[in-house]
């Protein structure tokens, strides 16, 4: 069972500090999870230390489990947040390109995950880094807010 950190979603945003659950399937930092039945939430820490949750251990939580999104739009796409995260280090391993992707897929500026279904500053949904997308292309920028990684 993985000890793991995670911070709520507010809409599709993470939102106030990061809490202590149990996971009993293995999760990656930046994966979307499951909380509760209501609650949704993103991964920001993996393998926290026994001796971190000592003092309260008895009180800490499992989540449900582990989030997959699949793509409404594109057949040949589909959206898994640690395959996308493996899929671009894989790339630029590779190819010898710089990784300018957030290692957690958080972005920087608006704090949500790249490579999930998120918001773009109109409100509208945008879609996020398919695993596909991410083994093919250098993401040097997010797709929700635009903001670049590589300036």
């Amino acid at each position: 069972m993985q000890i793991i950190k995670v911070q709520f979603l507010k809409g599709e945003v993470p939102s106030g500090k990061a809490y202590t659950y149990f996971s009993e399937e293995t999760v990656s930092t930046g994966d979307l999870v499951q909380i509760n039945s209501s609650a949704k939430g993103v991964v920001t820490e993996v393998n926290v230390l026994e001796s971190e949750i000592e003092a309260f251990r008895d009180k800490v939580k499992t989540i449900v489990g582990k989030m997959v999104t699949e793509s409404k739009e594109e057949p040949g796409e589909h959206f898994n947040v640690s395959d996308s995260m493996t899929a671009q280090k894989r790339l630029c391993e590779e190819m010898s390109y710089p990784h300018f992707a957030p290692e957690s897929g958080i972005c920087w500026k608006c704090n949500q995950q790249i490579y999930a279904e998120g918001k773009n500053r109109s409100g509208n949904i945008s879609e996020g880094i398919s695993v596909e997308q991410a083994g093919r292309e250098l993401i040097t920028g997010c797709p929700h807010c635009n903001w670049s990684y590589c300036e």
